[in-house]
């Protein structure tokens, strides 16, 4: 077929204003599970973390200084790459800890 270019596609715009302007909702930041327990889907855009998260980012970062483990650079900041770890390695401090290693 017909593709665009390189320099056709760089000169396209996707980037509308309204998709510049879009604020997702808290409800969009989340998903709530039939247990009731919930899943952040987006980590940035300074939605407050909610307690369980505070209190799980401290937990591992105290567990963090007793096992003599190093937060890489980058993990443990305004983009909470560290939060998303430990989410998905369903809150367990030792395979986080593997992880980010």
């Amino acid at each position: 077929g017909n593709f665009p270019t390189e320099e056709e596609v760089a000169q396209l715009d996707h980037f509308t204003d309204d998709v510049k302007a879009f604020e997702p909702s808290v409800a969009e930041h989340f998903i709530t599970l039939g247990s009731g327990q919930y899943q952040r889907m987006i980590f940035g855009g300074g939605i407050e973390l909610r307690e369980k998260e505070e209190e799980k980012m401290d937990e591992f970062r105290e567990y963090c200084k007793a096992n003599n483990i190093t937060i890489p650079e980058g993990y443990d900041d305004e983009g909470r790459f560290l939060l998303r770890v430990l989410q998905g390695k369903k809150w367990n401090m030792e395979v986080t800890a593997k992880e980010i290693q």
